[in-house]
């Protein structure tokens, strides 16, 4: 079976928040039957938060980096034998792009750094500007959401309540603008 490898982390800290991780168990639950998945995510400081997605089946790999696009981090991931690396964050570099990719395929998310051109494709749901790069896609047609079950909401005593989540981390404070309309 092929092995896909994520690299993303999860955090207390501002712009990260926990999206990305739960992107990447999103998408290995929807691969499970034809892949294996591994995710690498730094677990030092802030990033701790990372030990409470452990679910038992995923396997993770925590490294005690302090930066991102380093050579310490592309040589921990390229320690790690696979098919395919998923890098979802928000800045890589053209060296780190190179130096993971070797013989494999890169696909890197929410890429807004130097790095995402020289990957093999770019997915950019939310976040991009300028000219669609050749490698790029784009939009909302790649919005990768997480499944959850639904109930029909219910009135109680003309009131409705309601949960709305924008991530991990709300530095538009989207959240505030959705309250003020309620």
């Amino acid at each position: 079976m092929k092995k896909i490898l994520y690299r993303a982390d999860a955090a207390n800290i501002e712009e990260i928040g926990t999206g990305h991780i739960v992107r990447g168990l999103a998408i290995a639950r929807l691969l499970e039957k034809k892949y294996n998945f591994e995710f690498i995510s730094r677990g030092i400081n802030e990033y701790k938060i990372i030990e409470k997605f452990y679910d038992g089946k995923t396997k993770f790999n925590i490294i005690n980096i302090e930066k991102n696009n380093t050579k310490e981090e592309s040589d921990e991931i390229n320690k790690i034998k696979c098919d395919l690396i998923i890098v979802d964050r928000l800045k890589t570099t053209k060296s780190f792009i190179e130096r993971i990719k070797n013989e494999k395929k890169v696909i890197v998310f929410d890429d807004t750094g130097s790095g995402g051109q020289y990957a093999d494709a770019q997915i950019n749901a939310l976040l991009y500007r300028g000219e669609v790069k050749n490698n790029e896609y784009r939009g909302f047609d790649y919005l990768i959401l997480n499944e959850y079950k639904t109930k029909k909401l219910k009135r109680l005593n003309n009131v409705i309540k309601f949960f709305v989540s924008f991530g991990g981390y709300d530095h538009r404070k989207i959240s505030l603008l959705i309250y003020d309309i309620f």
